[in-house]
């Protein structure tokens, strides 16, 4: 299937476009559309508003210069005609919704690539106040438009330095741009035509530039037939068949479609269809599904159940412009690839059969995508650690672009042990699994043999694909493990294998390692989050340090290890009694006892909202036994110990002494 994105006719909602034409008005509305962007970081843009009785800001700005080349030139129009042709391109928008393919520019017939470059210098030259004749150039068409732009005001002297951008990008290349880079966002080609030629217009009635131009943001970009979506129907159910997942984007007649998109035009086609309607489907801006989930089990749906899904999704994307992670069902949650596919199927189905189905089947061990073997390596070391640390699974973990639940990533390390003893490493299918709905099983603490987690594996998998979901445990010759348990083991083995490059010999089994109530919740927490003398939680230089190391976190679990490991791996170690130095000054010079690590593990952590303690112990070092003070992070309802003093301890493990007695935790150290 061909992947590439290539021009879209994009349709504009005309809300206020009328502006332009009052004597008082000073502005042009262009309504734009949200897509992908693509290309290049030119400048330039696209809208509509009134004067306020403000002075013309054109006239305060630089001369902008800009030669025209007439190398690949093709004949010259007038002033008077490309005004001509800039008023019905404006009137043809807002009749048909779309650019036309070609205009009549005087005696010439320009594609649009051809016009946007006239209107350009058409639009500069106006600013001069030259009336010369404008020269055709050869320009060839934007290969991909897209762009995401926001609504709102750009200025005289902006579109007038985008113009001059624009057109030494098209001296350059030869071609249009995909989108021009404005300062409300990357417009796309067809906003910069319609820009530009409501620009013109706008001069053709008040014989003066526009002081600054309105975006107005909108979703509608095109419309395309019944026909169309059905052949892309049939195409993309033949390429997850293919390839086990869905494409970025999908061509839909002369159009390329995100696959939120495909749902939105997807479900409008199905709901139309139902009616015996045959018009064209309007094409609307819509954003991904920020976090695709969901749990089914294999089934029919009744097609008056999937007729009221397609409204209810629709609905969704309407309020909140983005498709949903997933869709309820009687079968389940069904996560937003299985929406795709469905109604994909259902298209397809009328396409063979002239009628929709009455019922379409749902099979959960379809595939929706794949994972690679690295991906996979880097998730099982972060479940290894996370769950080390806190001691329970997370709900979910991302693995590559997906986010997959506990019983999905079990399936994908399984797959991932079996095909790693044979030298495959190749992508993994991710396919949708239940939870287990009971988990349960008894308390282990030995190795099992590499023999028989092999064929624990083959058998779970059976297992999933008999029944749809994980299992509540399983039997091993040490007894009944449980399904976390299950979990945690094949993430290690798979760390094994990411370090060693082998897989482990045995596995051990410690159920201890996972807890399965909260434990030492705290009834105040906010003690934990306070400023002290020493722990200057809210100092700028503790705020503006932390919120740097932790900006592309976005858990606490997250932000916690990195806060952690940074002092761990860049501060060092040096014995004295006491405190000494504070955070901040820990910060600065990086060196400094049990304490003063604390101290600078609390004020980061507490500076970016997680609650921190000190812990305090008498303890046995290889070398001495000494009173110890260490951190405490109070993450996802538990305490996990952050001792950075040595670089064998990790978060929520403290292997560098043992505790002989315990003296105390406190929000605030005494000494």
């Amino acid at each position: 299937m061909a992947m590439l994105a290539c021009s879209f006719l994009m349709l504009f909602s005309m809300a206020g476009v009328n502006a332009a034409e009052d004597d008082s008005s000073d502005g042009i509305i262009i309504n734009d559309t949200n897509v992908t962007q693509e290309d290049n970081p030119l400048q330039s843009d696209d809208n509509d508003s009134t004067d306020n009785g403000t002075e013309d800001t054109g006239d305060q700005t630089d001369t902008i210069t800009y030669q025209t080349s007439a190398e690949g030139s093709s004949g010259s129009v007038t002033v008077e005609e490309v005004e001509t042709a800039a008023s019905e391109l404006k009137n043809y928008v807002e009749i048909h919704n779309s650019l036309p393919d070609t205009i009549q520019v005087g005696s010439y017939t320009l594609t649009m690539a051809q016009f946007l470059n006239v209107l350009l210098n058409t639009t500069l030259q106006l600013d001069q106040e030259i009336y010369d004749r404008i020269t055709i150039n050869t320009v060839d068409d934007a290969p991909n438009p897209s762009g995401n732009v926001n609504s709102g005001n750009i200025l005289k002297s902006e579109y007038l330095e985008n113009a001059v951008s624009i057109l030494n990008f098209m001296d350059t290349h030869g071609r249009a741009p995909n989108y021009g880079s404005t300062s409300l966002g990357n417009l796309r080609f067809e906003g910069l035509v319609f820009s530009f030629a409501k620009i013109i217009d706008f001069y053709k009635d008040f014989d003066r530039l526009p002081n600054y131009a309105v975006i107005i943001q909108s979703g509608f970009m095109g419309s395309v037939t019944v026909e169309e979506v059905e052949a892309a129907a049939s195409e993309l159910k033949n390429y997850v068949e293919i390839h086990n997942s869905l494409p970025d984007t999908i061509q839909v007649g002369s159009k390329y479609l995100t696959m939120a998109q495909f749902l939105s035009v997807l479900l409008n086609t199905t709901l139309q269809l139902d009616q015996g309607n045959y018009s064209p489907i309007k094409i609307i801006a819509m954003g991904d599904a920020p976090n695709p989930t969901g749990e089914i089990v294999s089934g029919n749906i009744l097609k008056s159940e999937y007729l009221l899904n397609a409204t209810n999704i629709l609905n969704f994307m309407d309020s909140y412009g983005r498709a949903p992670n997933y869709c309820n069902i009687t079968l389940g949650n069904s996560r937003f690839e299985y929406m795709v596919l469905s109604f994909a199927k259902i298209i397809d189905f009328y396409k063979e059969n002239d009628r929709l189905p009455n019922y379409t089947k749902i099979l959960p061990t379809d595939s929706i995508g794949s994972v690679t073997f690295e991906e996979i390596e880097e998730a099982a070391v972060y479940l290894k650690e996370y769950i080390t640390a806190l001691k329970f699974l997370p709900k979910t973990i991302q693995v590559g672009s997906y986010t997959l639940t506990m019983s999905e990533f079990l399936k994908i390390l399984l797959t991932t042990v079996i095909n790693s003893d044979q030298n495959i490493f190749t992508p993994v299918n991710v396919t949708d699994v239940n939870n287990s709905p009971n988990p349960a099983g008894q308390k282990i603490s030995a190795n099992i043999l590499k023999s028989e987690y092999m064929q624990n594996a083959i058998d779970i998998l059976n297992f999933m694909d008999t029944y749809g979901r994980a299992p509540n445990y399983w039997k091993t010759s040490l007894g009944n493990l449980r399904f976390e348990y299950v979990v945690f083991s094949f993430a290690k083995i798979i760390d094994f294998q990411k370090e060693y490059n082998r897989l482990p010999n045995y596995a051990l089994i410690h159920t201890s390692d996972i807890l399965f109530n909260v434990i030492d919740a705290p009834g105040n927490l906010l003690q934990y989050l306070m400023p002290t003398d020493n722990c200057q939680s809210l100092s700028s230089t503790i705020i503006n340090f932390a919120k740097n190391l932790t900006k592309n976190c976005y858990t606490d679990y997250d932000k916690a290890k990195v806060i952690f490991e940074w002092v761990r791996d860049y501060c060092s170690y040096t014995f004295y009694y006491n405190t000494k130095y504070g955070a901040v000054e820990m910060l600065n010079r990086k060196d400094g006892n049990c304490i003063d690590h604390s101290h600078l593990i609390n004020a980061l952590a507490r500076s970016v909202g997680i609650p921190a303690r000190y812990a305090h112990a008498q303890c046995k070092f290889t070398s001495m036994t000494v009173g110890h003070i260490w951190s405490e992070l109070y993450v996802n309802g538990r305490w996990v110990t952050a001792d950075a003093t040595s670089t064998r301890n990790n978060l929520g493990t403290q292997v560098n002494c043992s505790i002989l007695y315990w003296k105390g935790r406190y929000a605030e150290l005494p000494f």
